[in-house]
């Protein structure tokens, strides 16, 4: 196996790892959002003060995940497709100039599906440390009797 295979291998493993990565942070922030969302209709909690504000603040950013979740997506398809067309403009023998514009936005493309794709991780977590406060401040009456 020389260069270029282990090469091909590992990057198409890097893609399949990174589709992946971005869908389980869309699935969780989905769940958490729907969590969130029963929880209102729940008569458990106590809502007020600052737990309230925290719950409100948890799933805004589980909302915000979903969002960077969808358009990572879409950076991600809109990166392959243009990809694609360099590859087939190169083998077509079209211009270097229009082979060199399709590389650097489908490059562009990339470094923004990566940078949303960070945002995911970020707004996920931020979203559970912040739900974890609020569900002690709305349990209180029930953790601590």
């Amino acid at each position: 196996m020389d260069d270029s295979d282990r090469r091909t291998r590992w990057d198409t493993a890097r893609r399949e790892q990174l589709g992946a990565a971005i869908t389980l942070f869309f699935a969780l922030s989905s769940a958490s959002l729907g969590f969130c969302g029963a929880l209102l209709l729940s008569d458990q909690p106590v809502f007020g003060g600052c737990g309230t504000c925290l719950y409100l603040l948890a799933s805004a950013f589980f909302f915000l995940t979903i969002l960077f979740s969808i358009a990572a997506t879409v950076t991600r398809l809109f990166d392959f497709r243009l990809t694609a067309k360099k590859v087939h403009a190169e083998t077509d023998k079209k211009s270097q100039a229009e082979i060199d514009r399709l590389g650097s936005v489908a490059r562009c493309l990339g470094k923004w599906t990566w940078a949303l794709f960070y945002c995911q991780i970020v707004g996920f977590l931020l979203g559970v440390v912040i739900l974890i406060f609020a569900l002690l401040q709305l349990f209180h009456h029930r953790l601590f009797p």
